[in-house]
């Protein structure tokens, strides 16, 4: 399996202040990141072997219909509802609610757009993503829903051609220990804050939305699929609520120096949450 040797930022172990501040168009995180020359290894000649059940993550086929991006990022709409359909039949499940899409550009800023994440992550911290997704079904008008076990999926679909100069990097999730993780919580404001003015007190507030953000780890095993172009899409976990061997997926954006003449990544991921009653 040919690899390419990717620089990946992880948290540093000493770090204190965690948040992820996001403003219109650029975001920072306050966390000390540390980087690391990792090896991560092309699945693209062996993607059968990748499956949503075994390393949390799998390339689809999927054919890209074309148009404005900003009309496929709607939600709700067409594309959210093919996505939809798409999670369903992928795994099985009774119920897939669309929920949210972002945007992605690695060059340039333009509305509706945030830069890549280019640090290692997961979009929910575990203690946060139950009461999440019962908040969907009270938005959805389904609180008469009772579900047995619940999955919080993103499908990254990328809209340039390739190769891409920031593709994005997954990691085995069988190779994550299940106490891994620090939270990160996440703030949206109008304006960046300055960034030696971070109150070192986290906001009292239950509700805002966290993730998950990693110390380095030797056991951590790294994919990419190189070449994706925008009839694929990639399937993997943020979370499972039934906790198996592969539950949760970090990733994170990473600059391939190895792609020759490469093109800037622009890209949409779609946010769902599938439910089994």
């Amino acid at each position: 399996m040919a690899s390419s040797l990717g620089i990946l930022n992880y948290l540093a172990p000493d770090s204190r202040v965690n948040r992820r501040y996001v403003a219109p168009g650029e975001e920072f995180n306050t966390g000390r990141y540390v980087a690391h020359h990792i090896q991560i290894h092309d699945a693209r000649a062996d993607r059968a072997d990748f499956r949503l059940d075994v390393q949390g993550f799998a390339l689809l086929d999927d054919r890209w219909p074309g148009g404005d991006p900003a009309e496929a990022a709607k939600v709700p709409g067409p594309h959210m509802a093919a996505m939809e359909a798409l999670v369903a039949r992928e795994t099985g499940a009774d119920l897939v609610l669309g929920f949210g899409t972002q945007l992605r550009r690695a060059q340039g800023l333009a509305e509706g757009y945030q830069p890549p994440a280019a640090d290692v992550h997961v979009d929910y911290w575990p203690e946060r993503a139950a009461p999440m997704c019962d908040a969907m079904l009270r938005m959805a008008g389904r609180e008469e829903v009772r579900w047995r076990r619940a999955m919080a999926i993103n499908l990254w679909r990328v809209l340039t051609p390739p190769p891409q100069d920031y593709p994005l990097a997954l990691c085995d999730a069988r190779s994550v220990r299940d106490e891994e993780g620090v939270r990160n919580l996440m703030i949206r404001v109008d304006t960046l804050p300055p960034r030696d003015a971070i109150p070192e007190a986290e906001p009292d507030d239950p509700t805002l939305p966290a993730a998950s953000v990693f110390p380095w780890s030797a056991a951590h095993r790294w994919y990419y699929f190189s070449g994706m172009t925008p009839d694929e899409l990639l399937i993997f976990k943020l979370w499972d609520s039934a906790r198996g061997e592969g539950w949760r997926v970090p990733h994170t954006a990473f600059h391939d120096r190895q792609a020759a003449a490469p093109v800037p990544r622009e890209s949409l991921e779609y946010r769902l949450i599938a439910y089994w009653t």
